[in-house]
């Protein structure tokens, strides 16, 4: 196998790109990438593209993420995260428990969120994070996201600071040291992240991230299909025989149930081999006819 992904556990003080580049050279590959930056002090699922699967990233469903985090009340940081320079502290010890449940619950649903200056988002071709660095004051525009849920499995006093350890479901996009900083604004008490762990990416997941000494000792074995990453598609099974109209980008004629025009299908050989990608166009005599969107089978099979 030459392509597949590897669902990394990144490991902490080390950026995204640092990881996929460790993970290039204990596969022996030279093309890879990743889908979903976290920061450097992030841990959790960075799902890594091998070889010819790095085609496959723009169709993977990645509108939902999951992650471990803890608010830290009593101190606000530039970075909004445990690694900035404290810019303001409070004594947290007065807020309730209910206060705290309560604000959680007004950050459940659709929100907007302005991204921290400390982000990799770019300002006039440069990164928000190095403008941030050389003192010039970076204003970026408010996203609208969706908490989907977020759910208090832990609150931990010692002395002023109070942390609330929490789950978090939310659409892509969102920053939770800035949801950490938001929530601390809503409770007038200085707030940062004081840890985070991404525990889910689109359909990857924690028990299938493996740490990169596992990755270095078992190699290939670590790596999952590529069609793993576009599960959510429907899947049809073509013989040798239509295999020839795929290779040539031919649209072809399938019996298909529960599917709808602009469905996108992956298209696999009996064998199970991935193949393609194509998309339904229109229905015609009981069968749909797909068109191809992007033939795979001769650089998956590289």
């Amino acid at each position: 196998m030459h392509s597949g992904i590897v669902v990394l556990n990144k490991p902490p003080q080390m950026t995204s790109q640092q990881a996929v580049t460790r993970v290039k050279r204990a596969l022996g590959v030279k093309k890879a990438g990743h889908a979903g930056t976290l920061d450097p002090d992030v841990t959790g699922v960075l799902p890594v593209f091998i070889g010819s699967a790095t085609r496959l990233t723009e169709y993977v469903l990645a509108d939902e993420k999951r992650y471990d985090a803890t608010l830290v009340l009593g101190s606000a940081t530039d970075t909004q995260d445990a690694s900035g320079k404290v810019l303001a502290t409070a004594d947290a010890s007065g807020v309730s428990e209910q206060q705290i449940r309560d604000t959680f619950m007004r950050f459940v649903g659709p929100v907007t969120q302005i991204p921290p200056a400390y982000s990799a988002i770019k300002v006039q071709g440069k990164r928000a994070y190095e403008l941030a660095r050389s003192g010039i004051e970076v204003t970026l525009t408010a996203r609208d996201i969706v908490i989907f849920s977020l759910e208090i499995y832990k609150i931990e006093r010692v002395a002023q600071i109070v942390r609330v350890y929490f789950h978090v479901r939310c659409s892509k996009g969102t920053y939770i040291r800035t949801l950490c900083h938001d929530l601390g604004e809503a409770l007038s008490i200085p707030a940062h992240m004081g840890r985070l762990v991404r525990t889910q990416s689109g359909p990857f997941h924690l028990g299938q991230a493996w740490d990169l000494d596992y990755i270095k000792e078992h190699t290939w074995s670590a790596v999952l299909p590529p069609e793993d990453a576009i599960l959510h598609m429907h899947a049809i099974y073509v013989d040798s025989d239509m295999l020839q109209n795929v290779l040539y980008g031919q649209s072809i004629l399938y019996q298909c149930e529960a599917m709808a025009p602009q469905d996108l299908v992956r298209v696999h050989l009996v064998t199970g081999e991935l193949v393609a990608i194509y998309e339904i166009t229109d229905f015609q005599d009981g069968r749909c006819r797909l068109s191809p969107k992007k033939v795979l089978w001769q650089v998956m099979s590289e």
